[in-house]
């Protein structure tokens, strides 16, 4: 199930609803919530599944930041360890230089993390 759910994270980012502003400076704190839908085509089934995530991005003075998970809608099983553990990441000149996870982490949690980041760093044109 949560492979599925990686994976449909992954899939969707190109019909997520992004609201996203510039990344913080120094000291401030960004809000960001990120929104995927999958729907499906199939007759008298479920319309598809929603996914919204809230985070928030602090950058510290060495212009690392971090990103919290702070909730999740849409995503029974996982949402508590998604919130558990904050990772620090490098961004530079558009792109993602590093990303630090926590060891004790898990595979999905890490893996969504990576995503969610990713996300921030696509250029919207």
């Amino acid at each position: 199930m949560k492979s599925l759910l990686l994976l449909f994270l992954v899939t969707s980012s190109y019909g997520a609803s992004i609201r996203r502003s510039p990344l913080p400076n120094t000291g401030q704190v960004q809000t960001y919530e990120y929104t995927a839908t999958l729907t499906n085509e199939i007759p008298h089934k479920s319309d598809g599944l929603s996914l919204t995530v809230k985070t928030q991005v602090t950058t510290d003075s060495d212009g690392q930041r971090t990103l919290q998970i702070t909730d999740c809608n849409g995503l029974s099983l996982g949402c508590k360890e998604l919130k558990q553990h904050p990772v620090s990441f490098a961004f530079s000149n558009g792109q993602v230089k590093a990303i630090h996870l926590a060891s004790s982490d898990s595979l999905f949690s890490m893996n969504f993390k990576r995503g969610i980041i990713s996300i921030m760093s696509m250029t919207l044109q």
